[in-house]
């Protein structure tokens, strides 16, 4: 979890990027919130459908990769010619849409693998988990000051692929007889 909100912490360092580097000013800014917000809704759709036929592990591997594509599509359309990068910028807000639906399928994981009775618990530890990385943030912007974005933008999607090479550790709630068959009444069981 905290791995992956780095995609969050890494969120400002895209506009910096398109205006220190493209000279793109924040007129464009109405675009990529409209372009994340579509992605975002048909991402919603394709997790959910996942989710529905193939379980919340490999919805959540789904979003946290495509969160690491954020920084690295970030780099590809930024490292080509000027006017074609700033035609094009809008796409970084492509992958972006996957961020908040990374935290929604995190949270529809941890509800399935928690105890109806614990589920306080394990979302209390899931909010803080996501809010450690903020503690880094003034150290992320320094590192983009001292070493460049494209330095930050690789050690971000690289920590973030590291998140979602870590899911296939995770057990698939749909498969733990624990979590889903003992809520169930004796009748059905």
């Amino acid at each position: 979890v905290m791995l992956t909100a780095i995609g969050t912490v890494l969120f400002p360092h895209y506009q910096a990027l398109a205006r220190q580097r493209l000279q793109l000013a924040g007129d464009n800014l109405m675009v990529w919130v409209v372009v994340q917000n579509a992605a975002l809704g048909v991402f919603g759709l394709l997790l959910g459908w996942v989710v529905e036929r193939r379980g919340e592990r490999l919805g959540l591997r789904c979003a946290i990769f495509g969160c690491a594509a954020a920084p690295v599509t970030a780099l590809i359309v930024a490292a080509a010619e000027i006017e074609v990068a700033r035609r094009w910028f809008w796409l970084v807000f492509v992958p972006l849409g996957m961020t908040p639906m990374s935290i929604k399928t995190m949270t529809g994981y941890v509800l399935e693998i928690a105890p109806a009775d614990e589920h306080p618990r394990y979302l209390s530890a899931l909010s803080l988990c996501l809010a450690v990385p903020f503690c880094f943030s003034p150290l992320v912007g320094w590192c983009v000051d001292l070493f460049g974005f494209e330095w930050v933008f690789r050690c971000g999607a690289a920590l973030i692929g590291l998140a979602g090479l870590l899911t296939f550790g995770l057990v698939e709630p749909r498969h733990d007889l624990h979590g889903g068959l003992e809520a169930l009444p004796d009748a059905v069981g």
